[in-house]
C-alpha cells in the first residue's frame, strides 16, 4: 500500500511555487497580447494558445493533487490492525495488516469482480515474498 511520504511537505511547497509561476507567466502573456499592434493576429493567437495550454496543465495538476489527497484520507496513518479497501461495488480491493505503522503479514489485492489478483507477504514493511 502507498504510505504517506515524509517529503510530501516539500512536494506540496514545490506545487504551490509551480502554480504561482504558471499564474505569473499567464498574466505576462495576457499583458503582452494587449500591448501588441492590432495587425499581429497570428502572434496574438499563438501567445493565447500557449497560455491556454498552461491553464490546462495547471488544472491537470490540481486534479492530480486532489486524487492524492483523497488517497491520504482513505488511509489516515494506520499504525496497527487490519486494513481493508473496497471497490464502489462493495467487493474487497485490498486487505492486509499493519504492525507499528508498517505492512506485516499477508497482503492481498483483488480484481473488481472480487477474484484474487496477487498476494504478498511483508515483514516490517518489507516485501519478503
Amino acid at each position: 500500500m502507498k504510505k504517506e511520504n515524509e517529503s510530501n511537505g516539500f512536494l506540496g511547497f514545490m506545487n504551490v511555487l509551480y502554480f504561482i509561476f504558471i499564474g505569473l507567466v499567464f498574466i505576462g502573456i495576457f499583458l503582452s497580447i494587449t500591448n501588441l499592434p492590432e495587425d499581429s493576429g497570428v502572434i496574438k493567437l499563438s501567445i493565447l494558445l500557449i497560455g491556454l495550454i498552461q491553464i490546462l496543465v495547471l488544472i491537470n495538476l490540481i486534479i492530480l493533487n486532489k486524487g492524492n489527497s483523497d488517497e491520504k484520507e482513505k488511509n489516515p496513518n494506520i499504525t496497527d490492525g487490519l486494513f481493508e479497501e473496497f471497490y464502489d461495488n462493495g467487493n474487497i480491493k485490498t486487505r492486509g495488516n499493519y504492525l507499528n505503522g508498517k505492512e506485516d503479514g499477508l497482503w492481498e489485492s483483488f480484481y473488481y469482480d472480487g477474484s484474487l489478483n496477487k498476494s504478498q507477504t511483508y515483514k516490517d514493511g518489507i516485501q519478503i515474498s
